[in-house]
């Protein structure tokens, strides 16, 4: 009996993992560059200055705010969609 309770926790957990993934947002990922970023999603609506030491930046889209490291993405924000 335990080992189906395991099987099913973990065939449930995997479900779960796959489903989130299957509805995330098309957004960019860490690592990509600057220029990966602009060609795939275009112009963002702003570009901040950087900021700190390593410099932070960040680019504004309609739906996402993107922050770089020095030129590469380091986390990528979705914003809240309003009703």
């Amino acid at each position: 009996m335990n080992k189906f309770l395991a099987f099913t926790v973990l065939t449930l957990s995997l479900l779960a993992t796959l489903s989130s993934a299957a509805f995330a947002a098309d957004t960019p990922r860490a690592g990509t560059s600057k220029a990966s970023v602009e060609t795939k999603y275009g112009t963002p609506q702003t570009k901040s200055q950087t900021v700190g030491e390593p410099p932070i930046s960040s680019w504004e889209y309609p739906e996402f705010t993107v922050y770089f490291e020095f030129q590469h993405v380091i986390h990528t924000v979705e914003k809240k969609q309003t009703k």
